[in-house]
């Protein structure tokens, strides 16, 4: 387990290039299920959240978690977990279809040092596994979220995670970047610029509060280039279509902005010259893109009561 850097210790076909690859289950391509009018509004949707319409929709990946084949084969936290958190696919409380993700928690984990016992309740989207692989270059993800959860002032209780993404393709998931709101409600990003940091260097809201018991639509703009104005990688998160948090960040993982002291054993034995080593060392695999990702429940072990219903996921590749 990497200590110093894990938040998860987890366990479609060509295109026609005027249309996108609207995945669903496992990704192929269903781009005709969709009529020129539906990509007409989708396109129109996500120029309105990025600020330009110089793009094409070239890949798409949706799920409204009706059926566990949606995950193609992705890891599944097992239910209960550590006897606190639980999830299940649920028709209780839906926003369209048949079914939403539903995960719960009921009590408190015990805190233990270098170890990571966070409340976990979903499932995985490992896109390193499907035929396309990671999403790539600039990509949307959307996600409608009820949230009965709140958290508190003080450690390892302050904070609820919606989202969490990576750019590696291992089972360590050593070096994400998260969603989650904190304990005055409102939408942050974390793990940004450096996996343990969370510096809002372009836009962070201190107003917007995040509504319980009630679907809001959340969406994070990822731009993995540094093609851009901000000539970096950056990340923008929306809430319900009004931008809450944004910043530059690095999608890989950098030993060395973090204390040598909260270093994992396993980078011992390293230089400190090359990241490539290191991950290595650590057996982390370097894909870059959106590679996997998790949504549902992810809450810290001393949160003791809570729930979250996730419907409606769309992942979207933007291509110039």
């Amino acid at each position: 387990m990497l200590t110093m850097l894990l938040v998860c210790s987890c366990s479609p076909s060509s295109t026609d290039p005027s249309r996108p690859d609207t995945s669903t289950s496992e990704p192929t391509d269903a781009s005709d299920t969709a009529t020129p009018a539906a990509f007409d509004a989708e396109h129109t949707h996500v120029a309105s959240l990025i600020g330009t319409d110089d793009f094409r929709i070239s890949r798409v990946y949706r799920t409204g978690f009706e059926d566990p084949g949606d995950f193609f084969g992705s890891f599944v936290v097992p239910s209960p977990y550590l006897g606190t958190s639980y999830g299940e696919l649920s028709e209780a409380r839906v926003l369209s279809g048949k079914r939403a993700h539903h995960g719960w928690m009921k009590g408190v984990n015990e805190v233990v040092a270098g170890t990571n016992t966070n409340h976990r309740a979903y499932p995985t989207f490992q896109f390193q596994r499907t035929p396309l692989g990671a999403f790539q270059g600039r990509v949307l993800v959307e996600l409608s979220v009820w949230l009965d959860a709140t958290p508190q002032l003080g450690t390892d209780r302050d904070w609820f995670s919606f989202a969490t993404l990576c750019s590696y393709g291992d089972d360590v998931w050593g070096r994400v970047y998260n969603l989650n709101v904190d304990a005055d409600g409102h939408v942050y990003l974390m793990h940004v610029p450096k996996q343990g940091q969370s510096v809002h260097d372009i836009f962070q809201t201190k107003t917007l509060v995040f509504p319980q018991k009630t679907w809001v639509r959340l969406s994070l703009f990822v731009d993995y280039s540094s093609d851009n104005a901000h000539e970096s990688p950056y990340v923008q998160a929306f809430q319900d279509g009004v931008l809450v948090s944004a910043a530059t960040f690095d999608p890989r993982l950098d030993p060395t902005a973090v204390d040598k002291s909260l270093w994992p054993p396993c980078l011992s034995g390293w230089d400190g010259a090359k990241i490539e080593d290191a991950e290595k060392l650590c057996g982390l695999k370097w894909v870059g893109g959106l590679t996997q990702a998790h949504f549902g429940l992810y809450a810290p072990p001393l949160m003791d009561h809570g729930e979250a219903y996730n419907d409606d996921l769309v992942v979207y590749e933007l291509s110039h």
